[in-house]
């Protein structure tokens, strides 16, 4: 997806359809969704009869939350019905928030927190804050029975969500990371380097219970270089990203991408922690923004360099 994006979606205008494309998937999620919830099918994960996921279950909330990331650049190219696209990303960002998954809450927050300090928007995040704890009251005082069903799959969540000393203890991803370390430590030196059978740890550990944490099941499957090799990858990215984005600082959209660029690469390292290396549809989205926005770039100064193109009307730096 990373290439697919890199060398496809190289213009403005392929990247306004791309965005189209995303909106309209994060529409069809809701939709799904809201007949789960009409007919009671799939699962109610957490707790039984509040609130149904469809067949994707509550993991579908985290695909939710990088579609709802993109809602900046969205409304870059939104000219009409801009309230009711408004209104969507909202209703999205409050079903990811409904599932209770940890990292999901996790990522919702730094991704708000890392977009506003890509922005270089200190006070701004300051203002969110307490925009966003208005809007909490708001919504208890219009929308109690919805507050009171979130309140409720919280606190049967609750011993999970609240990171106490027990509770951490007990938890499987702290378990295995002691585990994995020590067949690491205990492991021949090709174990440590290249690791042993990769995505398939189960039977390295001749257990039921496969690995949770992104991080744990690279090193375990391919060993220290396998997991320098994963970092060093998004390390190329970033420089990728940053060639481009030296010369593009004064454009709002490539300023937009940017942001997001950044609350992207936060989410993925906070989404490893709940082992999403599985996860395709997630991985796919993540990496197609990441290579639409790399290929944007570059292919904005090229046609720039070469026909002299001019900023867009609807894309000049504004004060703002």
């Amino acid at each position: 997806m990373l290439p697919l994006g890199y060398y496809y979606i190289n213009t403005v205008e392929r990247l306004r359809l791309l965005v189209k494309v995303l909106f309209f998937t994060l529409v069809l999620h809701l939709l799904n969704i809201a007949v789960a919830n009409i007919f009671d099918l799939g699962t109610s994960d957490y707790l039984d009869q509040t609130f149904y996921f469809g067949a994707g279950r509550v993991n579908i909330t985290k695909n939710i939350l990088v579609l709802v990331f993109m809602l900046p650049v969205t409304m870059l190219f939104v000219k009409r019905y801009r309230k009711t696209v408004l209104a969507i990303y909202l209703v999205g960002f409050l079903i990811a928030i409904m599932g209770i998954k940890r990292s999901v809450l996790i990522s919702a927050v730094v991704g708000a927190i890392t977009y506003l300090l890509a922005k270089q928007r200190v006070t701004l995040l300051i203002r969110a804050a307490l925009v966003t704890a208005g809007l909490g009251i708001v919504m208890i005082l219009a929308f109690p029975r919805l507050v009171g069903l979130f309140q409720a799959r919280f606190e049967a969540r609750g011993e999970r969500v609240e990171l106490t000393g027990e509770t951490i203890e007990s938890e499987g991803r702290v378990n295995e990371i002691g585990t994995v370390f020590k067949a690491w430590t205990a492991g021949s030196f090709k174990h440590k380097l290249i690791g042993s059978e990769v995505f398939n740890d189960r039977l390295y550990f001749n257990s039921k219970r496969m690995l949770h944490t992104d991080y744990m099941i690279i090193l375990n499957g391919s060993g220290l270089i396998g997991f320098v090799l994963w970092f060093y990858l998004f390390a190329r990215i970033i420089r990728e990203k940053n060639r481009y984005y030296k010369f593009l600082r004064n454009h709002i959209l490539f300023r937009e991408l940017n942001a997001i660029f950044w609350v992207l690469i936060m989410t993925q390292l906070v989404l490893s922690v709940a082992g999403t290396i599985y996860a395709i549809e997630l991985r796919c989205l993540i990496f197609l923004i990441w290579g639409a926005s790399l290929g944007t770039m570059k292919g904005y100064l090229i046609r720039k360099s070469t026909n002299r193109i001019a900023v867009p009307a609807n894309f000049k730096n504004t004060a703002s």
